[in-house]
């Protein structure tokens, strides 16, 4: 297992959309001996979630073993979901050691964006920060200019009526 990092990372601030998954993970928590087996049910390129049986405690140094990499981060917090009967714990990655999807694209995943993209080809495990919907272009005028919005208008009409009545 490699640990990834990635000098480029901490210059570059990136969009960083949540990405569903079900991938089984082993964790390591720095204030605890053996291992724990988990599920990660969400990541970005700053954090994870993943499901477990029994808390974990909050600002503990965890390493996530994905089985092609390691992922380590700090546990920004831990949930009981009554529900499941278990428990959701967020960690948080470093900014020099984000996850980058080239080194470990977890099972099942989801890009919820890929509903609303109109990249073309674009498939729904797609870990693409462009992933999602078209920027608007801004109305052009007829001829050619950028056209005006309604409160431009407003406010140009106004000081119009203005300068004719000597306001």
């Amino acid at each position: 297992h490699s640990v990834k990092s990635s000098p480029k990372a901490s210059n570059q601030k990136r969009s960083t959309p949540t990405l569903l998954c079900s991938h089984r993970i082993t964790i390591h928590l720095s204030n605890s001996r053996g291992a724990r087996k988990a599920l990660l049910e969400e990541i970005s390129r700053t954090k994870a979630m993943f499901s477990l049986e029994c808390p974990v405690e909050k600002g503990s140094n965890v390493r996530i073993d994905c089985g092609t990499c390691e992922l380590r981060g700090k546990v920004a917090g831990c949930t009981r979901w009554p529900g499941i009967g278990g428990y959701m714990a967020e960690v948080a990655f470093p900014e020099d050691q984000p996850w980058e999807p080239a080194d470990f694209k977890p099972d099942r995943l989801l890009n919820p964006n890929y509903l609303v993209c109109e990249n073309p080809g674009c498939t729904p495990d797609c870990v693409d920060e462009s992933c999602g919907p078209a920027e608007p272009e801004p109305p052009v005028a007829p001829g050619g200019g950028r056209k005006k919005k309604s409160a431009e208008i407003s406010m140009m009409a106004s000081l119009e009526l203005g300068s004719r009545t000597g306001r």
